[in-house]
């Protein structure tokens, strides 16, 4: 059995793979106040299957300050408590992942930020975080995928790229069994924090 909490891309998820690696239980929520009480709930509901998992994986961010914490700190208590594997991806290499996999490399992507920021991948590969009207005046025009982000900054874009939802939440599963169990699950927030 393994985990997996989504708290940086939306819609955010909690979710099993059973041996077979096939996913048989998902909740999903929208509104990132929900967080804590959503996972909160979700694990009080599967304990019997927390305490014999074969590793927790989550997505380290970068987002919201507080749901990249929430994610964290659910993911090192249960590793603390019952001595679990983890496993991390940053959402950005966890979306470059997918959209190579389905060859959609050649396209922009979008991360949410708060207020009319997001996290932007550049043409360098950097990631960048701007203000989202001055994205869709250089590149509003051209193929985005835009998956992650809310309908009001969706908005801003006239080629939207769109894959069934379910595609997506498997590639992260892909992704993190790619990945090496390391000791602490870290936030990484996508920008320096102010001084």
């Amino acid at each position: 059995m393994k985990l997996i909490i989504n708290t940086t891309v939306l819609p955010y998820f909690c979710c099993f793979y059973d041996e077979k690696n096939k996913n048989f239980f998902t909740e999903k929520w929208e509104n990132n106040k929900k967080s804590a009480e959503i996972i909160w709930k979700f694990l009080g509901q599967n304990l019997d299957k927390i305490k014999n998992l074969q590793y927790i994986g989550g997505v380290s961010g970068p987002g919201g300050f507080s749901n990249v914490r929430i994610c964290s700190i659910v993911i090192n208590a249960i590793n603390f408590t019952y001595k679990t594997p983890i496993l991390s991806i940053s959402g950005d290499k966890w979306i470059e992942y997918f959209l190579k996999k389905n060859k959609y490399l050649e396209n922009f992507f979008l991360l949410n930020s708060f207020g009319d920021n997001v996290f932007f991948k550049n043409e360098k590969k950097e990631l960048e975080f701007l203000d989202i009207k001055i994205i869709a005046k250089k590149f509003g025009n051209q193929p985005m995928w835009v998956y992650a982000l809310p309908e009001k900054k969706q908005k801003f874009f006239t080629k939207k790229i769109f894959i069934p939802e379910k595609q997506v939440q498997n590639s992260l599963f892909e992704a993190l069994e790619k990945t090496k169990p390391i000791k602490n699950f870290a936030p990484y927030y996508g920008v320096h924090p102010v001084n």
